[in-house]
């Protein structure tokens, strides 16, 4: 439970058995979301999948009482002050799904056809929520997600026909004539039941609706029901005092909404979308209202007002599949997606949405006075030969603006651990200059310099916010974003201020992962190019007025340029949503920049050196070879999360959605991590017949030509039209890697491979270039992912899956793997006592450093 305001967490209750991980694509189940209630003071849960019903404290989340008799709930609904729960007579079928199928979409119909609901009697169990006492119990079948209740009467339709029962005896006090339905009701689905003061509406999924009287179950009308909704549960909301529905389940439906009068049925307001945008299916979960507004999701979350007929799009976010979005407090709740849509561009992970504050106005021309503020050391910083200049040394995040994670300094494979020195913080990688390293205690707010020859600590310092990656090392200053909103200068001698200047347009603050930050914070490694430090402060370019892209002058912390990145076209003003090009839009979300000494890039968004966007529209993803080139991650730089649909890539453009995502990885050299040099590249990625919606993935570790024939992305477009002519099913290329398996890896990928180890022994989190050594780190790969799809219960594999669990969780150490750079022969392997941290390695002076998830930093030297 967390804070509605903050989001800072309250507390945590184990959930020990839930439904199982493996559950697939677009199936549901759509009743779990049917099994958590809060009113007032008190949650109403099922702690466990086949649990009975518990009410604990919302505050404290202590255990107030656990309810007998309701075992293995469904669903459960709470109306004054009685908890109806749905209870079965055994437990749930949920866990004994097995994935089957290579083809995604057959293992979605075996889920959604084989646990569609059964039709079975259940009981209806009324509880007394303050004493815990049954009222009631009654057998009855009961459509999922159909159970009701209101002053008088708890409904649901039993497949074939509405019912009302007397809630505080539970006898029957009427059902309706028969009421049609969807014929059979998957995983996925469940009808939709409403109770409106004195009307019951049933919309059962065979594009009807029907409303009955609560108190006498007599028809009054019925009507059609468009579609809407996707692999989900459709729409049926009340707003105004209206019942409305829309056509809004795929991109080509009108999108037009009808409130109907709920007693009579009658039309009283119709209308189309006033937006010329692209649309989606809608996403996978139903839409929301409020008085004000329908919150549909054709794409992103549309904000539709009833009064004006007007519709509001927002592309750039989402809630989470099954559930979707909650508007509540007068904020909107969107929760963690695992969608492949836009990724460059929508908003990740717990997000708490307001309105733009009326009375605070966020400035777009900004007074620089006040903004840059001078410490101690001041123009007393040494003006030494730029470090960038120096090839033994590793000055910035992935060592130079390209990010290329190559460096020159040749690291022999024979290491001893020279020294290590415990920090005991989340650090970042590190870098080294000269006698120094440097890495940031993340969550601390600190940047340490360490003595890089004997691990000693020489100073640290604090800034006011998180500092999320490494400062960069620049003329003897140590330069750094931080999530104060601030960019700071040390003196890399003593880590005295020199100067700091305010990135953020105005001091405002919020909560962001349980620590207060500016709205516009600053990644911690800033980018030097052409004596400038360049950096971008802000969330979102659709978010608190948009991103700043700011050039300071290093030695004086002097703005040279500030530009703003908002939600509008720099050339015509219209809102960014009209560069939507199916499931890819325009870059919005801020990373770690980049730098070819030509451009400056932003995950794929190119810059010239004065911040200005040579386009805004996306590219098409089949466009990878000229210009433009370069390494990014559509996710960012620091994630570490390896999300399924995300990857990195040497390349121009990237597509998204699920038949798009994987394409620029088929069509560039592409992995999980990757470095390169002047002309090759090197990853650790999945294996070429896994770059599709699998439920398997294998890796192999390569190099390949760092450039991109033409010819070769002809190639693979045609191999894609081979393989898809190759199955009977719909776009098998996107959807089955077994299929993928039986071609050559000439047709599944364009990238001109040197060389390719198999399956090599770890998962590499780390990975460096350090002259004719590639080194990489990372926890072991113990499972056999191919193996446990086919027998998933067999002994063996299940208990090779919970060592690979053990091991990602940093309870059996690492692996660090030296492989010899032009021919991919293994030269050494050691063993770690902690994960790395993600992308946590760097070579400098002869040495290899390593951060760990333990909190260490490690020196290896040669023997």
């Amino acid at each position: 439970a967390r804070d509605a305001f903050n989001g800072v967490p309250l507390w945590k209750c184990s959930m020990p058995l839930w439904n199982t991980h493996r559950w697939p694509l677009k199936s549901g189940p759509a009743q779990v979301t049917r099994r958590l209630v809060a009113v007032g003071d008190t949650v109403y849960v099922t702690l466990e999948l086949d649990a009975p019903v518990t009410a604990l404290d919302a505050a404290t989340g202590k255990t107030i009482r656990t309810y007998e008799g309701t075992a293995n709930t469904e669903e459960l609904i709470v109306s004054d002050g009685v908890v109806f729960a749905l209870v079965n007579d055994a437990p749930s079928k949920w866990p004994e799904y097995r994935q089957k199928f290579p083809y995604v979409w057959d293992n979605s119909r075996h889920a959604n056809t084989g646990w569609a609901w059964d039709e079975h009697p259940r009981k209806i169990c009324a509880v007394n929520a303050d004493t815990g006492s049954i009222l009631w119990k009654e057998d009855a079948a009961v459509a999922p997600m159909t159970l009701a209740a209101d002053a008088k009467g708890v409904y649901f339709h039993d497949g074939e026909k509405l019912v009302c029962l007397n809630r505080s005896t539970g006898e029957q006090t009427w059902q309706s004539e028969p009421i049609g339905r969807r014929k059979i009701i998957p995983a996925c689905f469940g009808p939709r039941l409403l109770v409106w003061q004195d009307v019951v509406v049933l919309a059962g999924g065979d594009r009807s609706m029907t409303a009955v009287s609560a108190r006498t179950g007599k028809k009054l009308w019925s009507a059609k029901h468009p579609r809407s909704g996707h692999q989900s549960p459709e729409d049926l909301m009340v707003a105004g005092g209206l019942l409305w529905s829309g056509a809004i389940a795929v991109g080509k439906d009108s999108g037009i909404f009808t409130g109907l009068d709920p007693h009579t049925g009658q039309v009283k307001k119709q209308f189309p979308p006033d937006v010329d945008i692209y649309w989606f299916h809608h996403r996978c979960y139903p839409a929301k209202a409020t008085d004000q507004y329908l919150l549909t999701s054709r794409t992103g979350i549309e904000f539709i007002d009833p009064k004006t007929e007007s519709w509001l799009t927002n592309h750039w976010v989402r809630g989470g599949c099954i559930y979707g979005i909650m508007p509540c407090n007068g904020l909107i709740y969107a929760p963690p997606h695992s969608c492949g849509c836009y990724l460059q561009s929508k908003l990740n992970g717990f997000n708490a949405l307001a309105p733009e504050p009326a009375t605070i106005a966020i400035p777009k021309k900004v007074p620089d006075e006040g903004r840059l503020e001078r410490g101690p050391a001041y123009g007393k910083i040494d003006n030494r030969q730029s470090a960038t200049e120096n090839p033994n040394d590793w000055p910035m995040y992935r060592h130079d603006p390209a990010r290329s994670g190559c460096a020159k300094t040749a690291v022999p494979a024979d290491l001893k651990n020279a020294w290590q020195t415990d920090l005991d913080a989340k650090l970042s990688s590190v870098v080294a200059v000269g006698n120094k390293l440097f890495v940031a205690s993340v969550d601390t707010h600190q940047v340490h310099a360490l003595n890089a020859d004997s691990g000693e600590r020489l100073w640290s310092y604090s800034s006011g916010g998180r500092v999320d990656s490494p400062p960069t090392i620049y003329k003897g200053c140590v330069l750094f974003g931080s999530a104060d909103g601030w960019v700071y200068c040390l003196r890399a001698a003593d880590g005295v201020l020199a100067w700091r200047f305010r990135a953020a347009p105005t001091d405002m603050r919020m909560m962001a992962y349980e620590q207060i930050e500016s709205l516009w914070p600053v990644h911690g490694s800033v980018l030097i190019q052409n004596d400038a430090v360049y950096c971008v402060a802000g969330r979102s370019m659709f978010l608190d007025g948009g991103l700043r892209f700011l050039r300071l002058d290093p030695a004086t912390g002097r703005k040279l340029s500030e530009k703003i990145l908002d939600d509008r076209d720099p050339e015509t003003g219209e809102n960014l949503q009209i560069h939507v090009n199916r499931l890819t839009m325009p870059v919005a979300l801020p990373d770690i920049l980049s730098s070819d000494g030509r451009h400056l890039y932003m995950r794929g968004q190119q810059f010239d050196l004065t911040g200005d966007r040579p386009w805004v529209a996306p590219i098409p993803v089949e466009q990878q070879v000229g210009d433009g080139g370069h390494l990014f991650c559509q996710n960012g730089f620091l994630d570490d999360s390896w999300f399924f649909r995300s990857y990195w890539m040497y390349g121009r453009a990237m597509g998204g959605g699920y038949g798009g995502w994987f394409r620029a990885g088929r069509l560039v050299p592409s992995g999980r991590i990757m470095v390169f040099d002047d002309d090759a590249v090197y990853g650790y990625g999945r294996k070429p017949e896994y770059m599709v919606n699998a439920s398997v993935l294998e890796y192999n570790l390569y190099a390949a030509d760092r450039q991109i024939k033409p010819e070769s992305i002809q190639r693979v477009t045609a191999g894609r039209r081979k393989i898809n002519a190759g199955s009977k099913k719909k776009n098998a290329n996107s959807s089955d890697w077994q299929l993928r398996q039986r071609f050559d890896i000439k047709s599944l990928w364009a990238a001109d491979v040197r060389w390719s180890q198999e399956k090599p022994p770890l998962l590499v989190r780390a990975m460096v270039l350090a002259g004719e050594t590639l080194f990489v780190a990372g926890p072991q790969d113990v499972a056999d992912e191919l193996q446990a799809f086919y027998e998933p219960d067999a002994a063996e594999n299940r208990s090779a899956l919970a060592k690979q669990d053990s091991v990602l969780e940093d309870r059996q150490g690492a692996l660090l793997y030296a492989v010899s750079a032009p021919d991919g022969e293994k030269l050494a392997e050691y063993k770690l006592d902690s994960l790395p941290v993600w992308d946590g390695m760097a070579a400098a002076n002869g040495r290899l450093y390593l951060a760990t998830k333990s909190g260490k930093v490690l020196c290896f030297d040669k023997q």
